[in-house]
């Protein structure tokens, strides 16, 4: 059984909530105990992605050969540990004033960012020389950093990256992350 810590948060406006976290970031159901339980949605969401890709476009997004496959996999679970439990947790905090392992986060944080902007000043995309599903799954957190009180401008390589999802065709812009005109 995962690790089970409870904690507050705050859905609504003053109304705290027990929380028993399960590794996870999204509001499942409640328990017997009146607690809410968190299960991990990102392994599902990542599922999902993972099937869309195969489906319609099959090696473009989710590889071609195995070597790519197993790098896409390594970034998807990047995107569901330490994005997840890193910036998503402090914007999650910053955005709807969810109570967090705060100084945990920051650490998760402080480890995976320089990792990823060294990766990223030395390739275009997380994998191999396209967006790949590893890019869709890592992105949206690291382009929402600021609203985690994140200065992408420590962090250049990913902001360009970011950039690059965003001007994209077809790009769907959302509040925070704006698209941007190809250059």
């Amino acid at each position: 059984m995962p690790h089970s810590s409870p904690s507050q948060h705050h859905f609504s406006p003053g109304a705290p909530v027990r929380v028993r976290t399960l590794g996870a970031t999204l509001l499942e159901r409640q328990a017997d105990d009146g607690t809410w339980v968190v299960l991990q949605r990102t392994g599902k969401v990542l599922a999902i992605l993972t099937y869309l890709a195969a489906r319609h476009r099959p090696g473009d997004w989710d590889g071609h050969r195995p070597e790519e496959r197993s790098e896409i996999a390594l970034w998807l679970s990047h995107a569901a540990n330490e994005i997840a439990n890193g910036p998503a947790m402090l914007r999650l905090a910053r955005q709807f004033g969810a109570v967090i392992a705060e100084a945990q986060a920051q650490a998760v944080t402080a480890r995976i960012l320089p990792v990823i902007n060294a990766h990223l000043s030395d390739h275009r995309w997380l994998v191999g020389d396209r967006l790949t599903i590893a890019d869709l799954a890592a992105s949206p957190y690291l382009a929402l950093a600021g609203e985690a009180d994140i200065d992408l401008a420590r962090w250049p390589a990913i902001g360009e990256w970011t950039d690059r999802i965003a001007a994209l065709p077809g790009f769907p812009a959302m509040p925070g992350w704006p698209a941007q005109t190809a250059s």
